[in-house]
């Protein structure tokens, strides 16, 4: 059976891609079935309605309005493509709380877990490589990973596994 279970919309920060197209997409692909799992990064992102975020924020998911418009999109193709509901969550030791209440609020039926970012640095910026050797940042990476997965267990698939490697500008750590 054909499915994708990594996907990001417009409710992403990193996609334009609007939610009824990816939909309509994926049934002109012959997926069977399809999860989108748009991007959450607290510590970096702020929710919308938080009264402490700056005006030029980042924002995560807006999530009324996502999975509003997931459930009426299962109701408009769910004949054609079954449709889950998800979220990637780009968790830090330091946001497993909030976390830990994003998943008991949302009724999710798939979560990525990813490490993008640690405290709060952007491994794309090299702001977590920057006084590091290659060395030192690529076990850092290694060993902070197990420790979240060891304190949130809420998650499906673990996501880019090796995402640290992505912008490695040093080549790929032996």
């Amino acid at each position: 059976m054909k499915t994708d279970y990594h996907l990001h919309t417009a409710y992403s920060d990193d996609s334009i891609y609007p939610l009824e197209d990816l939909v309509k997409d994926a049934i002109q692909l012959g997926l069977k079935e399809i999860c989108v799992t748009d991007h959450v990064d607290y510590g970096v992102k702020y929710d919308r309605d938080d009264p402490n975020r700056p005006k030029d924020a980042v924002l995560n998911v807006d999530y009324p309005a996502y999975f509003d418009e997931l459930e009426k999109l299962q109701q408009v193709y769910g004949s054609q493509i079954t449709i889950k509901k998800g979220l990637e969550f780009g968790v830090q030791l330091h946001t497993v709380d909030v976390f830990e209440r994003l998943f008991e609020t949302y009724p999710l039926d798939f979560v990525l877990l990813s490490i993008h970012q640690i405290g709060d640095l952007e491994f794309w910026t090299q702001d977590f490589q920057k006084g590091r050797s290659q060395k030192e940042y690529n076990e850092h990476y290694y060993s902070y990973l197990y420790d979240v997965i060891s304190r949130f267990p809420h998650y499906s698939v673990l996501s880019h596994l090796d995402l640290i490697v992505r912008y490695d500008k040093q080549g790929r750590y032996p």
